[in-house]
C-alpha cells in the first residue's frame, strides 16, 4: 500500500511538472500619447488543484510571485495584485497567503513626454512557485509582453 502512495504521488509530481501549473494572457496591445498613463492588465490562470504564493508570503522561506518589466521606455508606476487567499496548509502552522483560479496583476505605466513615437513594447517577467496541497515545485519564469502604439 505504501509503495502504490508513493507511486501515485510521483506520479502526481511528474505530471504537474509537465503541464504548466500557470498560464499567462499578455495585456492587450494599447493605443498611448505622451504624458499619458497607460494600464496593463495580465491575465494569470492556476491550474485548478494548485496554487502559487503570493506577491506577499507570510513566511520568508516562500518564493513570491513577482511581474518586473524592463524600465524603458515607459516608465512603471506600480504593480498591483490581487487581495492573497489566506489557506492553512499541513507543512505551516499559521496560515500560507496565495493565489489560485484566475486572476489579474495590473501594472500601470507612465509615457514620458520624449518616448519614440510608433509601435514598441516592454517585456517583462512573471516568476512564480506552483504547488498543490502537499508539494511545492521549484520556481519557473513566464516571459510577459506588453506591446503599444505611441501616436
Amino acid at each position: 500500500m505504501r509503495a502504490l502512495l508513493l507511486l501515485s504521488s510521483l506520479a502526481v509530481s511528474a505530471c504537474a511538472q509537465s503541464t504548466p501549473l500557470l498560464t499567462i494572457t499578455p495585456p492587450a496591445r494599447a493605443a498611448v500619447k505622451r504624458g499619458q498613463t497607460v494600464t496593463a492588465k495580465v491575465g494569470v490562470r492556476v491550474t485548478p488543484g494548485f496554487h502559487v504564493n503570493s506577491n506577499a508570503p507570510l513566511d520568508e522561506y516562500l518564493i513570491p510571485l513577482r511581474l518586473t518589466w524592463q524600465p524603458a521606455p515607459l516608465e512603471l508606476k506600480s504593480v498591483e495584485f490581487p487581495p492573497a487567499k489566506h489557506e492553512k496548509s499541513d507543512f505551516s502552522p499559521k496560515p500560507i497567503a496565495v493565489f489560485d483560479g484566475v486572476f489579474e496583476i495590473t501594472s500601470k505605466f507612465t509615457v514620458p513626454s520624449n518616448a519614440p513615437i510608433g509601435a514598441g513594447f516592454i517585456p517583462g517577467k512573471l516568476r512564480y512557485q506552483g504547488c498543490n496541497a502537499t508539494t511545492c515545485f521549484p520556481p519557473k519564469t513566464i516571459d510577459v509582453r506588453f506591446s503599444y502604439d505611441l501616436q
